[in-house]
């Protein structure tokens, strides 16, 4: 990417097609994550092959999912990271915030610090209603009964929390809990 070659991410926004929308969709988005460092923040957006993108910091180039293929983790990394991904998910629930789509390919890991960033939980809602058979594929592993349709129950913070077990089982195990197929 030419001139955002800074950014982490991009994220293309196929099925907003008016420029007002984009902008409309770019500061809602920067407007939740502002508050909370443990989010990824909206830098841009441009248009690119006639497709408005919004564009997120550069924090580091890698998901906790490929941190974790790449190499087994000490267990002093996982304990590191599960107490980030719990700090997070603290701050998260302090304002009142579910983040409902949890699993080792929204976290950014920084490999040297072991710090981590989410993806917004509202792009990530806005893909699930957008780009539903790519994003089932990666979300099936570490998601909790409730939101499955399995058991009748709201979704809420302990979804969240089912999904951080999932995700520090993961690291441990170098697989996740369930495989998809």
């Amino acid at each position: 990417v030419k001139k955002y070659n800074h950014a982490l991410l991009s994220q293309p926004l196929k099925h907003i097609l008016t420029k007002q929308q984009a902008v409309e969709y770019f500061q809602f988005i920067k407007n939740k994550t502002k508050n909370n460092a443990w989010l990824l923040q909206p830098i841009d957006m441009d248009i690119v092959d006639d497709c408005y993108v919004m564009y997120y910091e550069n924090f580091s180039t890698i998901t906790l999912s490929e941190l974790i293929n790449k190499n087994p983790l000490p267990l002093y990394k996982v304990m590191q990271i599960a107490i980030n991904i719990v700090n997070a998910f603290v701050s998260l629930h302090q304002n009142g915030e579910v983040y409902e789509y949890l699993n080792s390919h929204t976290i950014y890991v920084d490999e040297q610090s072991l710090n981590i960033k989410l993806l917004p939980s509202d792009m990530l809602k806005w893909l699930a209603r957008h780009d539903n058979d790519l994003w089932m594929l990666e979300q099936t592993a570490a998601i909790a009964p409730e939101q499955t349709g399995r058991i009748v129950s709201e979704v809420d913070e302990r979804t969240d929390l089912y999904a951080i077990g999932a995700i520090i089982y993961e690291m441990i195990a170098g697989i996740p809990v369930f495989q998809t197929h």
